[in-house]
């Protein structure tokens, strides 16, 4: 579970649910922090941007594991994207929540605090640009969101998610856009269960992978996961859940590398 307050009454903050890591999948104290980041200057983002650079772009087990690690870091940069075939034309309530995770994310946590922080219409332009650079709207309510004074509140709701991604295919044009493939895999809040005979394909797989029949820690299973997506057959020790095909351009800020053009979401 994670709290964001926000503008939302202090006696009440909403709440978001860890749709990808179900109570019995995870550790519930192993759950809490996103993946560790390093310290140094070659930061994942840093490395992942430099093999992205590299004249033989080919799907890599490099590249598969820096993504893996990239999108865990950042939970909601690829899993709360909309679908869309230009920025202006994505869905406005899907955007709004997207946008609303995202300035309030792990990663923009530990470095900016944000989750006590609120989301004006100006750190809502700011957000939009690192992740699409510059864009036309018009700043308005949502589904989602409210909008009023030139403030962006979020409204209750548990309706975010968060899962794990195997590159399947990458290339790039001329013109510098990424076109990316993605298998994405999630679980659902009630998919997993403590004991073994009760849970899940997925979960039995993974945790044969592991060794163990017992619910595994927020660690071992993320690293169980990536093992198992490392090997040519995953989609068969695995059920996926989805296929995302991006394309983005590099931004040149390590810390948000990717300005989004485009996504397609196909259910498998």
């Amino acid at each position: 579970m994670m709290l964001f307050s926000g503008c939302a009454d202090k006696k009440n903050p909403v709440t978001i649910p860890d749709a990808s890591s179900p109570e019995g999948i995870i550790n519930s104290k192993a759950a809490q922090a996103p993946t560790e980041r390093s310290t140094d200057n070659n930061t994942p983002e840093s490395y992942l941007v430099s093999l992205l650079k590299h004249d033989n772009l080919k799907v890599s087990e490099d590249l598969i594991s820096q993504f893996f690690k990239y999108y865990r870091m950042n939970p909601y940069e690829l899993a709360m994207l909309p679908a869309f075939a230009s920025p202006e034309q994505a869905d406005w309530d899907q955007f709004t929540l997207y946008i609303y995770m995202n300035f309030v994310s792990p990663r923009n946590e530990a470095k900016y605090e944000n989750l006590d922080d609120v989301l004006t219409k100006e750190k809502f332009a700011k957000t939009v640009n690192k992740y699409f650079g510059r864009i036309n709207y018009t700043d308005r309510g949502s589904s989602y969101l409210t909008y009023d004074n030139g403030v962006y509140c979020i409204k209750p709701g548990d309706t975010m998610r968060h899962g794990y991604y195997r590159l399947t295919n990458i290339s790039k044009d001329t013109d510098g856009i990424y076109t990316a493939v993605f298998d994405g895999l999630f679980f659902g809040e009630l998919e997993s269960s403590d004991l073994y005979e009760d849970a899940t394909p997925n979960i039995k797989a993974i945790r044969d992978a592991a060794g163990t029949t017992e619910a595994m820690q927020k660690a071992e299973f993320e690293k169980t996961v990536l093992d198992i997506f490392l090997k040519p057959n995953y989609n068969q020790i695995l059920r996926m859940t989805e296929k995302v095909t991006i394309q983005f351009t590099l931004s040149g800020d390590d810390t948000f590398p990717f300005a989004y053009k485009s996504c397609k979401i196909t259910k498998y």
